[in-house]
């Protein structure tokens, strides 16, 4: 149940011209009614405690690093990149439904379960680099759609729907190694703890490339969000 929808439906109810249903309407009938904004979740997501202070140290290694390079000569490109996933049926999640009621049920779309990942980078300039879509299948895309949108985006599957070794070296190669940098630059990765991320054939991958990764945050093991 979204906005539009109760202000559609007080519309067709009352049939005058002359209602327009403004947002101020909408406003005072949530308030008369006691009609609260609700979320459809399954999780209570919760940053870390010290996650500010997390980020903050994180962001002055990334600036020690970058004067170190510096005084050499080198200027650092940056580039941060991670994963997300998205859902075919891109509802808002969200509701209307009476204050003080605990459990609502939600109608979903069909495809409210079926997700895709994407592969997201950017540069410190504000650039963005070609995303790459990873669906969940065990059937191979086919090299015809490659070949189709391979300017625009890259395109890979597995049955899990998310980020291997695999397809992070192929990131790797078609995508971050492939810049288009001076001898007096130099890459630097900044990611998270993702496995994929991690494993030894994609850090010998960079250091060849002449690469720098820096994981987020590289004094722990735990589960952080990339800032």
């Amino acid at each position: 149940m979204t906005k539009d929808w109760i202000v559609s439906e007080a519309k067709r109810t009352f049939d005058d011209p002359n209602f327009q249903a403004s947002r101020g309407w909408f406003f005072n009938f949530k308030n008369r009614w006691n009609v609260k904004r609700r979320v459809a979740t399954h999780v209570i997501q919760k940053l870390s405690e010290d996650y500010a202070n997390q980020t903050i140290r994180f962001m002055e290694e990334i600036r020690r690093l970058r004067f170190d390079y510096e005084e050499k000569g080198v200027s650092l490109v940056i580039g941060n990149m991670d994963e997300t996933s998205l859902k075919f049926c891109m509802d808002s999640g969200m509701t209307y439904d009476f204050g003080g009621n605990k459990e609502i049920i939600v109608r979903m779309c069909k495809g409210n379960k079926l997700t895709f990942t994407v592969m997201l980078a950017i540069l410190s300039d504000g650039a963005k680099l070609p995303p790459l879509i990873i669906f969940k299948s065990g059937n191979p895309v086919s090299e015809t759609l490659r070949k189709k949108y391979r300017d625009r985006v890259l395109l890979f599957n597995n049955t899990n729907g998310w980020c291997t070794e695999y397809i992070m070296s192929n990131w790797l190669n078609l995508i971050w190694l492939n810049l288009n940098i001076t001898p007096t630059d130099k890459l630097l990765l900044v990611c998270d703890r993702f496995s994929a991320h991690t494993k030894d054939t994609i850090q010998d991958k960079l250091k060849t490339g002449e690469s720098e990764n820096q994981i987020y945050p590289s004094w722990s093991n735990g589960p952080f969000t990339t800032p």
